[in-house]
């Protein structure tokens, strides 16, 4: 497994766990430069903890100017899940292994649902995607600070994490720890939206698979029979299952509700990249570059193959 090691208690935990497991590891830390000598520190101690447990490992020094006017939370996630993947090809691993736990899985359903985020994706993280493995999801922060004082497992506390400024840190911080004391095991409620969600994803699978053919065509009449908030519901799903994380506007989307006027030819442009045609009774996806179309009439993973929207 390549292993995101940050130096935090979390991913110190999640190491020590698996090596002592005999998992075959090859930690990746990233120093993104952005804590001056806290940053180094945190790098010194992993590397001072994978030559304890006789690992060979990969520091990467980031260089935050890349990050100048982007998101830089996000640019650090697409950068560190990218050195991951390149670490994971290069030593031919079987996964990567990151130390989400209990905690990091409310916050995302939480952050999801108000950001307003359709029912189906307020699912959870899952264990093991196929690429992914999160060992410690049901595993508390608590949990994990006393494994790791009974264990004397060094690590070190990011102290931009107590900074409210991010979205994450404003729940973890100052709204979340008030919770308990007005809605006692309001978490394990939480968790138990994202169960409820996979039901209603399992659910438009079900309903897709019957309204749409082999070749991923939607079926015209199948999809007017249902209600309009669920084939708008439907579309956005098959969407993001054919294209990945497609962004689609609130108002791009309102324009389904003429779906049944659409004349044969015509298509509704859901964004820049992607319209929905009508052919006769079906109805297709159409991406674009420039002047170059391609309707959807393959497999969804000859699709991904062909193209990358």
């Amino acid at each position: 497994m390549v292993l995101g090691v940050s130096g935090g208690a979390d991913s110190m935990c999640l190491m020590h766990l698996l090596h002592k497991l005999g998992v075959v590891l090859y930690p990746v830390h990233i120093n993104y430069q952005k804590r001056g000598e806290a940053s180094e520190k945190d790098a010194q101690l992993v590397r001072k903890t994978v030559k304890q447990l006789d690992l060979s490992c990969k520091m990467v020094v980031a260089d935050p100017g890349e990050a100048q006017n982007k998101n830089f939370q996000q640019w650090a996630r697409d950068l560190r899940y990218g050195v991951f993947e390149e670490e994971a090809v290069e030593k031919n691993a079987d996964g990567i292994a990151v130390a989400h736990h209990e905690d990091d899985q409310i916050e995302t359903i939480l952050q999801k649902l108000f950001r307003g985020s359709g029912m189906a994706s307020w699912s959870a993280m899952e264990v093991w995607d196929g690429r992914l493995f999160r060992p410690l999801l049901s595993v508390g922060k608590e949990v994990i600070l006393q494994y790791c004082r009974s264990q004397s497992i060094a690590y070190r506390t990011d102290a931009s994490n107590l900074n409210s400024d991010y979205a994450r840190n404003f729940l973890r911080n100052e709204w979340l720890p008030a919770l308990a004391d007005h809605f006692p095991g309001w978490h394990k409620n939480v968790l138990r939206i994202a169960e409820q969600a996979t039901v209603f994803e399992e659910t438009l699978q079900y309903i897709l698979k019957d309204i749409t053919t082999a070749n991923s065509e939607i079926k015209r009449k199948a999809l007017l029979n249902v209600e309009p908030e669920l084939q708008k519901t439907l579309l956005l799903y098959q969407m993001r299952q054919l294209f990945g994380s497609v962004e689609v506007s609130r108002d791009a989307l309102k324009q389904v509700e003429n779906i049944g006027r659409l004349q044969t030819g015509k298509a509704l442009q859901l964004n820049e990249k992607l319209r929905l045609m009508r052919d006769r009774e079906y109805f297709k996806w159409i991406t674009q570059d420039g002047s170059k179309k391609w309707a959807i009439t393959v497999t969804n993973e000859e699709l991904r193959e062909a193209f990358v929207v």
